[in-house]
Formats: C-alpha cells, sequence, structure tokens
C-alpha cells in the first residue's frame, strides 16, 4: 500500500511539472495576447491540480477501505480463534475420569510420537516406491539454468590431491586412487559411510574427504595388483552401484568405468551381466544395519559366494526429470528389519555454494528430514584437455578384475569411441580460443540465480507436504479419542502406512488400544460407557446466515480454523449457499464511448475540457456506486457476524446448562480434574521444551560426534600402523629365532651322529685301526668345514637381518617426510585457496558496485527521458490548443466578415 501511494504521488509531481512548464510554453507561445492567455493558462493549471487531488483523495479512500477490509478480516480471524477457544474450554470440561491413564501412557505416546510422524508422511504409493523409484511429488519443476556447468576436472585434479594420488593410464586416461587404498588391503569403495534412502532413491554419505566426488561422479575399478581407481566423470547421481537383494541381506558394487559411455540414461537390473560385474566386487550387510554406518558390518569377502547366488539383482537407475533417479532395494522392505525411526529425506542439492567450503567439508549434512548435497555441473567441452598438476605415475598395463563371461565388447567399443569424441570436441574448444574462466563464471552467476528460485520453489513444496501430513495427523489424533466417531465404513484411515506380514500400523494399534480401555471402564461403571458424548456444539452447524459463502471460503486456512474444522464429522458435508448469489459483485469497467464529432461542420462540436470534465464525473460516479456497494457489503458482513455471534451465544448458553448440569454430578471432583490437566499441560510444555532442548543438544552432540568419529579413525590408522610395523618387527625376530633353534638343532643331531659313530668305532678298532685313524682324520676336517660353513650362514644371517631393520627405519623415516610435506603442501593449497577466494570477493564486490552505479545511471535516464516525453506531450497539447483558438478567431473573423458583407448589401 505504501508502494502504491509513492507511485500515486509521484505521478501528481510529473503532473504538477508538467502543468508548470504547460503555463510556460503558453506565456511563450501566445507573447502578448494579454489577460486572456494567462487566464486559460490558470484555468487549466487549476483543472489539472483539481484532477491530481482528486485522484490522490479516491487513492485515499481506497486505502482506507483496504485498512478497514483487513481489521475486518482480523477481527474475524479473532472471533474464530475466540470460537475455538470456547469450544476447547467446552471440550475440556466434559472429559471423563481418564486423566490417570491419560497420564500414564503419555510417555509411552512421545516415544511412539515420532516414529508415528515418520510413517504418516509417506502416502501409500510413497510408501511402496522409496527406495525404487523417483518421488515426484517432492521436487519442483527444473529450471534449465541450473544445469549450467560451473566448475570442470581441474576442481577434482586440485582438490582430491591431498588425500591420494594421481596416474595416467592407456585405456581409462586419468584415475585416481586414494591414499587409503595403499594404507588398508581391506578398504573398498561405498563402505566408510551410511545409505540413505531419499527422493531421488540410494544416497551413499561418506565419511571420507573425498566422499563428495568419488561417490557421486565418475566410476570405480578393481585393477589387479593395484588396488581399485576412481574413473573421473561429468554427471552428479546419489550412487553409481548396482544392488542385489535376498532374504535378509542386500549387497551393493560399483559400476565400471565403461558405463561412461553415455550420459542422461539409466541402467537395469542386465548391467550386472552387460559390464562383467564379479562377484569380488560387491559388498554384503544384513538389513539390520542399512541405517547405521556400515564399515563394521561389512561382511567378509569370500562370504560373496554364498549372498551372490541368493540374491537377484534389483539396480533400477533412472533418468528422470533432468536428474538421476538412484534406484534399488523398496525401503518400506529394508525398514521392517531396521526396527528403528528411519526417514526417507528430502534431498537438498546445492549447485554451487559448497565452493567457498573446504574439500572435507562438501560430504552430505543431514538437516533433519532433509539430506544437503553438494553437486556441481562438471560437463565442459574442456574436460579432456586438463591435466593433473602432478601425476604420481603411469600404469602401462591395466588389467580390471571382471567376471569370467567379461564385458560385452560393443561396450567398450562405445566407451572408447565416446573418449574420441571427448578429446576431439577439447580440441576444437582450444582452437577456437575459448576462456573457461570467463565461462565459468558467466555460468556460476546464471545458476546461482536459478538456485535461489529453485529452493523457493522447494521450500514452498515441503511447508505444503508439512502442512497436509500435520493435518492427518491431527485427524489421527482427533480418531482415536473416546468421544470421536467411528470410522465410516471404506473409509481408509489417512497417514496409515501399509500393512505388511499382518503387523499393524502404530495409529491402527493406537486406536484398539483406545477401544480397549472405554470397553474395561464401561465394565467398571456397571456397564455403561462414561465416555462423554459429542455435544450439538461439535456435531451440529448453526443455519448459516443468507449472505454467509460457504465455509470453506469463510474460514482462513491454517491456525485454529484449520483445527476446528477438523474437529468436525468426517463425512460431512458443508451445507450449500443459496444465497451466494445475492453477494453484490464490484461494478465492471464499462466505460462509455466518447461521442465523435459530426464532420464537415455537421452539429455541436464538443470541447475536449468538456469531454474530459464528462469522463471524469463518470469515473467520480462510478466510484461512489463502488463505494455504495462497497458499504453494502459491509453492512451486510456485520448483519451476517451479528447473527452469527447471536447462534454462537446461544450455543454457549445451551452448552452453559449442560455444563452445570454435568458440574452437579460431578461436583468435586471438576477442581481435581483441571489442577490434574493444568499439571498436565504444564508437563507437555516442559516435555516439548526439552525435546526442543534435546534436539538442539543431539544436533551439536551429532556434531562432536563426527568430529570424534573423524579424530578416532585418524586414531586407529595411526595405531593399526604401528601394529602392523611392530607385527612385522615381531616376524622377524621369530624368524631369527627359528633360525637359531635350527642350527642348535643340526649341531645336536650332528653331535649325536658323531657318538654313534665313534662307538662303531671302538668296536671295530683292533680289524681296522689304521683304517679308523684316516676316517677319523678326515670326518674331523670335515667336522671344521661344517663348523665353518654354520658359522659364514650365521654372519650372512645377521648382515640380512640388520639390513632389514636398515631398511624399514629408512621406510619409516621416508613416510614421516612424506607425511609432512603433504602437510605443508595442504597449508601452502589452504593460504593459497584463501587469497584466490579473497580477490574473487573483491571483484565480486568492485563488479556488484558496477553494475549498481550503472543501475542508477539507468534510473536517472529513464526519468530524464519520461520528463521530457511529458514535456513535449504538454508542449504538443498546448500547440495543438492554439492551433485551434486561431482557428476559432479566423472562423468569427470569417462570420463577421460575412455579416458585414451582408448588412452592406
Amino acid at each position: 500500500m505504501k508502494a502504491h501511494r509513492l507511485l500515486w504521488t509521484s505521478s501528481a509531481l510529473c503532473m504538477m511539472l508538467a502543468a508548470c512548464e504547460k503555463q510556460k510554453s503558453t506565456k511563450a507561445a501566445t507573447g502578448g495576447e494579454g489577460p486572456a492567455g494567462d487566464l486559460s493558462a490558470e484555468r487549466a493549471a487549476l483543472e489539472d491540480e483539481r484532477a491530481t487531488l482528486e485522484r490522490e483523495r479516491l487513492e485515499e479512500e481506497r486505502a482506507a477501505l483496504e485498512e478497514e477490509k483487513e481489521a475486518l478480516r482480523a477481527e474475524r480471524e479473532s472471533r474464530l480463534a475466540a470460537r475455538e477457544q470456547d469450544a476447547d474450554d467446552f471440550n475440556a470440561s466434559l472429559e471423563d475420569r481418564q486423566r490417570e491413564i491419560d497420564r500414564r501412557e503419555a510417555n509411552l505416546a512421545d516415544r511412539e510420537g515420532d516414529l508415528a510422524a515418520r510413517e504418516s508422511d509417506l502416502d501409500q504409493q510413497e510408501y511402496v516406491s522409496a527406495g525404487y523409484e523417483p518421488l515426484d511429488d517432492w521436487e519442483p519443476e527444473p529450471i534449465e539454468e541450473t544445469q549450467e556447468p560451473v566448475a570442470d576436472y581441474e576442481t577434482f585434479y586440485e582438490d582430491l590431491q591431498p588425500y591420494g594420488s594421481w596416474y595416467e593410464t592407456p585405456e581409462y586416461g586419468y584415475v585416481y586412487q586414494p591414499t587409503v587404498v595403499a594404507q588398508d588391503a581391506s578398504w573398498r569403495p561405498y563402505t566408510r559411510g551410511r545409505w540413505a534412502c531419499t527422493n531421488l532413491g540410494w544416497n551413499w554419505c561418506s565419511d571420507e574427504p573425498f566422499g563428495w566426488a568419488c561417490f557421486h561422479y565418475g566410476r570405480w575399478c578393481l585393477i589387479e595388483g593395484r588396488g581399485w581407481a576412481w574413473v573421473p566423470g561429468d554427471e552428479w547421481a546419489p550412487s553409481w552401484v548396482c544392488w542385489r537383494e535376498g532374504g535378509d541381506h542386500v549387497g551393493w558394487a560399483p559400476l565400471p568405468p565403461e558405463t561412461l559411455c553415455y550420459r542422461n540414461r539409466g541402467w537395469n537390473k542386465s548391467v550386472e551381466a552387460d559390464f562383467g560385474i564379479s562377484w569380488s566386487m560387491f559388498t554384503f550387510v544384513h538389513c539390520r544395519h542399512m541405517a547405521d554406518p556400515l564399515w563394521k558390518h561389512c561382511l567378509p569377502v569370500a562370504d560373496n559366494r554364498i549372498y551372490v547366488p541368493k540374491t537377484t539383482n534389483v539396480t533400477n537407475i533412472q533418468y528422470h526429470r533432468n536428474q538421476i533417479v538412484s534406484g534399488g532395494p523398496r525401503w518400506e522392505k529394508l525398514q521392517r528389519f531396521v526396527g528403528k525411526p528411519w526417514p526417507v529425506y528430502q534431498l537438498q542439492i546445492d549447485r554451487l555454494k559448497a565452493f567457498n567450503q573446504k574439500a572435507q567439508e562438501r560430504n552430505a549434512v543431514f538437516r533433519g528430514k532433509q539430506l544437503a548435497v553438494f553437486a556441481p555441473n562438471f560437463n565442459t567441452k574442456w574436460n579432456a584437455n586438463l591435466k593433473p598438476p602432478r601425476l604420481q605415475g603411469k600404469w602401462d598395463n591395466v588389467k580390471v578384475e571382471r567376471a569370467e563371461a567379461g564385458i560385452k565388447p560393443e561396450w567398450r567399443e562405445r566407451f572408447r569411441d565416446a573418449r574420441q569424441k571427448q578429446q576431439e570436441q577439447a580440441a576444437v574448444w582450444v582452437r577456437d580460443g575459448g576462456d573457461r574462466q570467463k565461462q565459468l563464471k558467466a555460468n556460476r552467476q546464471k545458476v546461482s540465480v536459478a538456485q535461489e528460485k529453485l529452493e523457493v520453489k522447494q521450500q514452498k513444496i515441503v511447508e505444503n507436504r508439512r502442512e497436509k501430513f500435520a493435518k492427518i495427523r491431527e485427524q489421527e489424533r482427533e480418531s482415536q479419542r473416546p468421544d470421536a466417531p467411528a470410522n465410516p465404513a471404506g473409509t481408509p484411515q489417512a497417514g496409515d502406512a501399509p500393512k505388511e506380514g499382518g503387523r499393524l500400523s502404530l495409529a491402527e494399534r493406537q486406536r484398539q488400544n483406545a477401544q480397549r480401555l472405554r470397553e474395561q471402564r464401561a465394565q467398571r461403571n456397571g456397564g455403561v460407557d462414561p465416555s462423554p458424548k459429542i455435544t450439538a456444539r461439535e456435531d451440529e452447524e448453526p443455519q448459516r446466515p443468507a449472505a454467509e459463502p460457504p465455509a470453506k471460503e469463510d474460514l482462513p486456512r491454517g491456525g485454529a480454523a484449520d483445527r476446528l474444522r477438523e474437529r468436525r464429522q468426517p463425512g460431512r458435508e458443508p451445507q450449500p449457499n443459496n444465497n451466494e448469489a445475492a453477494t453484490p459483485q464490484p461494478p465492471g469497467n464499462n466505460n462509455p464511448v466518447a461521442p465523435q464529432p459530426e464532420q464537415n461542420g455537421e452539429g455541436p462540436r464538443i470541447n475536449r475540457r468538456e469531454r474530459q470534465q464528462e469522463a471524469r464525473n463518470e469515473r467520480q460516479q462510478q466510484q461512489e456506486q463502488a463505494g455504495q456497494q462497497q458499504a453494502q457489503v459491509q453492512e451486510q458482513e456485520i448483519s451476517r457476524r451479528e447473527r452469527m455471534e447471536e447462534a454462537r451465544r446461544q450455543q454457549v448458553e445451551q452448552a452453559a446448562e449442560r455444563e452445570q448440569q454435568q458440574q452437579a454430578r460431578e461436583g468435586l471432583e471438576e477442581n481435581r480434574r483441571q489442577r490434574m490437566e493444568q499439571a498436565r499441560q504444564q508437563q507437555q510444555e516442559r516435555a516439548r521444551q526439552q525435546q526442543e532442548e534435546q534436539a538442539g543438544q543431539q544436533a551439536e552432540e551429532n556434531n562432536r560426534r563426527q568430529r570424534m568419529e573423524e579424530a578416532r579413525r585418524q586414531q586407529q590408522e595411526t595405531a593399526r600402523e604401528r601394529t602392523e610395523q611392530n607385527q612385522r618387527q615381531q616376524e622377524m625376530r621369530e624368524r631369527q629365532e627359528q633360525a637359531r633353534q635350527q642350527n642348535e638343532e643340526n649341531n645336536r643331531r650332528q653331535q649325536q651322529e658323531e657318538r654313534a659313530q665313534q662307538q662303531e668305532r671302538m668296536r671295530q678298532q683292533q680289524e681296522e685301526r689304521a683304517l679308523e685313524q684316516a676316517e677319523r682324520a678326515r670326518q674331523q676336517e670335515e667336522a671344521r668345514r661344517q663348523a665353518q660353513e654354520r658359522e659364514r650362514q650365521q654372519q650372512e644371517e645377521r648382515a640380512r637381518q640388520q639390513e632389514q631393520m636398515r631398511q624399514q627405519q629408512e621406510e619409516s623415516r621416508r613416510q614421516q617426510e612424506e607425511a609432512r610435506r603433504q602437510q605443508q603442501e595442504e597449508r601452502a593449497r589452504q593460504q593459497e585457496e584463501e587469497r584466490r577466494q579473497q580477490q574473487e570477493e573483491r571483484a565480486r564486490q568492485q563488479e556488484e558496485a558496477r553494475r549498481q552505479a550503472e543501475e542508477r545511471a539507468r534510473q536517472q535516464e529513464e526519468s530524464r527521458r519520461q520528463q521530457e516525453e511529458a514535456r513535449r506531450q504538454q508542449q504538443e497539447e498546448n500547440a495543438r490548443q492554439q492551433q485551434e483558438r486561431s482557428r476559432q478567431e479566423q472562423e468569427r473573423s470569417r462570420q463577421q466578415d460575412d455579416e458585414r458583407q451582408r448588412r452592406g448589401r
């Protein structure tokens, strides 16, 4: 309203300036015409000023009517709120002796409330489709500008460097291998994190600093003798895996790089056989662990031979509304195994903002029932022309582990053709001399604006769904009240989850418990159900006044009015308003056509000012009629409110009589119930506050737990490295001990053999003394030679062990130096990144200031042009009026001459 007034005020000022210019131009044009010209100019100025004042007065009256309408609307809402409060007070006075039972069941209801809310936030179709198919109602219509590329492969090459190494391969180009692959032989993709079911399928929430890129873009391959490696890609998805499911186990395996041959397409269960995904690439867990961090629950790879034959492929990756949907096992089946609250999250996709964060802070973040993910578009034409700033080496012979049948040849050829096409496209772009930094900057500006629009649309969808399911839960709670009417036959209860395997939903169990409690109370009271009945206040609606619109239009949305509508009996239709046509409608814009002057001087000519005066009078009459009709509408509205107030007062009086009768029966127990109700409300308020505090503490605790988990994982990695080093040293000591024991055993065996030989020689000494002496000399020489040989071997073994210890110490020192070097490089990169961000921020501020200056200059030019246009129009009008007056003067002179000529004749 203030903006509207400012617009009219500015228009009035422009017209006053034009009137002043008109006076000046009139005086300049007429020159010495004398007082007649001045008088007509003043009269025209007065008329213009009068018209301006008239418009201002009409605008003020319209504003007053709007304010009065707002006041009436606010009063109506306050009356409705008061009516609802009266109904609440009346219902509270009719509560029976259920307070004790309600208090005992309050804790159970609080514990199950969260589960009930989560169960009811999915309708039946979404409940069945979640995890396997997209949930269309959760996402707004896509905006094309959000699909513009805002980064290229240079982001991968630079941001992933601190956490791994880049290698060059002939088959896949540049591939990335995280450092953890070399440190932990048991590491596998999609194991250090958890799965989250979203409206776009299964999203992998990684705990690793490179997870925002390596598990949502590109593909993984298992290279024999090298380990797992990641091939970059430019298309984002919640995850790139194929799924297997069967019994109480579920498994997944990363898609191979050859699936990069196509963009914007899906993959079904045949992807496993077409691309030769081996059984050893799968990771299996028990279904009950799907909601937990999975690296502790992953089953051994050797057990895959057992689970693969017992499971079936359920992969259902789709391309839907410009987005990839990572479909897999159905959520409704897995959540029965999980046995705890496990919601379906709504993805909040960030295309741009997280570039200002560090790489390790770009992973998915849980925000209530929403999951924030970083998903920029990397699909640029020049990606194939970019190279990592530092290569760790080159892998010439790359042999990827596959199933026995291998990959189909046509897929391998398509992948090679796609790579060749990307390289040719990059060469053309470089030849054309494109500026990639300028292009990315322009795209980021477009995406920033488009993302803001998309976030507004998505927020509206979230609010609409929240209101929808809040109403459903309120209806469920109303239906569970002992005094609520029974559900009509065949009417499904909103929000009830489908029953699987004979299990009842929470709402059904609560209704059965309430029915059982009513039966028990009826038995205690001698077969009479003491549940309070619904009074006419709730199930009878007073006759509407003639001018009252239908109930759906009369009650505003939200707040007290919604709760009042929800208390009405289900299935009750609003009464039709037969007098709706009697409501006065605002007058139409029936502007009469001004009469055209007759040609060739036939008939009287109508002066322009008289036509304007008639038009103003007619507009004034229409506005007066509109004001009168608006006053009639207000009077009818006041009359309707008075009739409604009278009906409400009668209902209150009737309710008061019934309340007095009820109070007479209950006596002093009413006060006790009121005190208990107040105590329960206070307890609920304290519980709500505690829940809010606990929610905040839980969020802080989750953040702290994540940091502690990261620190603990690093400590475990360090401890594991120390343990492995100690184990290697222990194994070396054990080998030395075994060698020493073997030497002692050889010596002992040789000594025993020598003693046996000596005994044999003593029995034969008389017969072979000469031969025995020669043989003894030979044996002594042999024993001496063997002793020398053993001594030499022992010395060589000690030298070899010392060399191994020296090599281990050298390796440990090299690793420490490498770690220090990486830390220094990380600090230098962070400092460079901060400087770059500061420079970009200054450049952005300068650009914003320049744009604002240009905008102000444009506005000033536009204002000047409008003033010149108004001045030109005023001058043309003055010229036309002057010509009209000259023509009239000539006409009068001609008539006077004709008259004099007639008189002379």
